[in-house]
């Protein structure tokens, strides 16, 4: 961050940070990342955060439902476009960061994993659900219909959770989650994925703290989580 950020950041947050706590709510994938950006923001901009981590569509759901969140990061557009429509958010216009998808499998891949052809053959194979982010994703993959999952999960981290413990022996996820225990990532060529910011209708207020995740130590903390920084 240029010398001066930090002060402009926290002078501009001054006149609204009081001892409100701001939740940030985050795709399930991004639990390495907000967790990093709650203390570093907190400790720049002086402010107090709330992290909550699920799935972009639980998410969303809790605010229709009237869930108090003042900025939701989901794992797809796509998963925000309910709200928008509602006049809930307002949606940043760029990508606070990027991802990229993974065969995920267990650590020291024991059953030799190497493509998505080799998927075919597993026999405790996991997907996640077509409606979250990860599962649309995955659903535009080349050949995935001859894929049989056992299972359909309804989040990258549930799905990673069963590879990890046993219950599975392989799924499609993201590359950030190899550096789960238990895990490793085979990235999949070509398949970029993208984290769009939702930022609650009357917060208008935060724009010091979006500014935050898009400037540099924003950007290091989602890099430092396996991601790809909007900056690179």
């Amino acid at each position: 961050m240029r010398p001066g950020t930090v002060v402009m950041l926290a002078i501009l947050f001054a006149g609204c940070a009081g001892n409100e706590s701001i939740v940030i709510a985050g795709a399930s994938s991004l639990v390495g990342a907000l967790e990093s950006i709650e203390s570093g923001a907190e400790q720049t901009l002086g402010i107090e955060v709330e992290i909550d981590i699920a799935g972009s569509q639980t998410h969303v759901a809790a605010m229709i439902a009237g869930a108090p969140i003042d900025v939701l990061i989901a794992a797809d557009r796509t998963t925000l476009a309910p709200l928008e429509t509602a006049g809930m958010i307002e949606i940043e216009p760029r990508p606070v960061a990027f991802n990229q998808l993974a065969i995920i499998v267990q650590t020291g891949n024991p059953l030799g994993i190497a493509s998505l052809e080799s998927l075919e053959s597993v026999e405790r194979l996991v997907l996640a659900a077509p409606e979250v982010p990860v599962g649309r994703y995955t659903s535009r993959l080349d050949g995935i219909e001859r894929l049989h999952p056992i299972s359909w999960e309804t989040s990258a981290r549930q799905l990673v959770a069963r590879i990890a413990n046993g219950e599975a022996d392989a799924g499609i996820a993201y590359v950030s989650d190899g550096t789960v225990a238990g895990v490793d990532a085979i990235p999949l060529a070509n398949t970029e994925t993208s984290y769009w910011i939702g930022v609650a209708a009357e917060r208008s207020d935060l724009r010091s703290l979006i500014g935050y995740l898009y400037a540099e130590d924003g950007q290091r903390a989602f890099s430092e989580a396996g991601l790809k920084s909007a900056a690179s």
